[in-house]
């Protein structure tokens, strides 16, 4: 049986990503600064006071909705304390996660979200704290394994993580100001960034190229 505080855990779990869903969709429809705690307590269903309990600003829901999304691209249960046997099969697999993570909602609080870090000093500062952050350091980690084990070769691992994160970005950038290719192939993203980055444009040997293709 489960004990008395993680049935408490578990409830509270759930009623924070209830608030979080009905955050995304005031955030989308209102935007950041016509949203409010009360508009999102009477999408949810809740009072404002419940939303209170987990968020103490409307700044830090903002950044609540981001939570999901990060937990979703972050490696599975030991890939930064271990380096698997494949590094193509990590980046696939940090990129698909990322990509299931974007949902359209999602990608519409993300219009918000982006346009209110550009001008918002404070909420900048933790976006980058929370957010960007995390995004290069986990990747960096993995790939430090990686090149210590003889896996990739030598390359300067903090600008390669942010090649990738800035490419992750650009694609987010021009799907929410309506690209029609990006929009129209936006499931074929992962694998086909995937493999830019590991293959990049040079056309390889066929034997390389058949040792390479997708898992």
């Amino acid at each position: 049986f489960m004990s008395t505080d993680l049935i408490r855990s578990k409830v509270a779990a759930v009623r924070r990503q209830h608030i979080l869903q009905a955050a995304i969709k005031v955030f989308a429809e209102r935007g950041f600064h016509r949203a409010t705690i009360k508009a999102v307590a009477a999408e949810a269903g809740v009072s404002d006071g419940s939303i209170y309990n987990s968020f103490p600003n409307k700044e830090a829901l903002l950044l609540g909705v981001i939570d999901p999304f990060d937990e979703a691209s972050a490696p599975k249960t030991g890939d930064a304390v271990k380096a698997p046997e494949d590094i193509g099969s990590v980046i696939r697999d940090m990129l698909r996660r990322r990509w299931q993570s974007l949902t359209p909602e999602t990608l519409a609080s993300m219009r918000v979200i982006l346009a209110e870090v550009l001008t918002n000093e404070r909420l900048r500062a933790m976006y980058m704290e929370r957010v960007i952050a995390p995004a290069l350091e986990l990747p960096a980690s993995a790939f430090k394994l990686h090149a210590a084990a003889g896996q990739m070769r030598s390359t300067d691992i903090a600008l390669t993580v942010r090649f990738l994160t800035a490419t992750v970005l650009g694609l987010v950038m021009l799907h929410l100001l309506g690209e029609k290719q990006t929009a129209e192939r936006w499931n074929e993203m992962p694998d086909a960034l995937a493999d830019q980055f590991l293959f990049g444009l040079l056309k390889l040997p066929s034997n390389e190229a058949q040792h390479g293709k997708r898992r």
